[in-house]
């Protein structure tokens, strides 16, 4: 037994030796094989990578290029308008404009005329030239369709007044009256006159008196009541 086992352990290193025998040579020329071919194996190992980086830029370029791309957006069909001609559309009536009553204007009121004096009233006055009139007075300055009574002193140193008169113009008339000498004389004297007006004053009263003598001299003086 024991002599069996003692030549099988033999056999068996020396297979095993055998065997590492073989696997050290072999690793062996693996080495030489390396050592002798090792610059080839580095070019080719970088050809490899640059392959690699080229592929690899290649596709990066390729995909940017089609994400720049725009996205067609889609197409919508637009109907064209049917033109329509003007002469075939019936005409629109045109509303009839309702007419606004025009307001009626306020009439402006009539200015209140200045009130005149009541009662007995004289008043200096002075004519040029001869006669010469100095002095006259009224019954009253607001007749109010009553007689209005004016007495008119004359004088004269020339001559003798023959005609002494009174232009009253009023609104809408003018009329004239003689006076007649009621006192003193005809170089010196008072002339008096009486009338009664048929037309208003409220704008207008005004008295023109005129005097002549015998030596053709006259002269006048505007009396303005209103």
């Amino acid at each position: 037994m024991h002599t069996y086992n003692i030549i099988m352990n033999d056999k068996k290193t020396r297979a095993s030796n055998k065997n590492a025998l073989k696997n050290n040579n072999t690793s062996e020329r693996i080495k030489e094989i390396i050592n002798k071919n090792s610059k080839v194996l580095l070019v080719a190992l970088l050809a490899m990578l640059l392959i690699i980086v080229l592929v690899y830029f290649l596709i990066n370029t390729q995909s940017s290029k089609l994400s720049m791309k725009p996205e067609k957006s889609p197409s919508i069909n637009v109907p064209t308008p049917v033109s329509t001609s003007t002469s075939a559309l019936a005409p629109t009536a045109k509303p009839t404009p309702t007419p606004t009553a025009k307001p009626t204007p306020t009439p402006s009121p009539s200015p209140t005329p200045v009130p005149l004096v009541q009662g007995p009233q004289t008043y200096g006055i002075s004519s040029k030239g001869i006669p010469q009139m100095y002095d006259v007075s009224f019954n009253t300055i607001d007749p109010k369709q009553t007689t209005q009574t004016v007495k008119l002193k004359v004088k004269d140193q020339s001559g003798n007044v023959n005609s002494v008169s009174a232009t009253v113009k009023t609104d809408n008339l003018s009329k004239n009256y003689n006076l007649s000498l009621s006192a003193g004389t005809a170089s010196d004297g008072e002339w008096t006159g009486s009338w009664t007006l048929s037309d208003t004053y409220n704008k207008n009263f005004t008295i023109t008196f005129s005097a002549t003598d015998d030596k053709g001299n006259k002269s006048s003086v505007d009396l303005t009541i209103r």
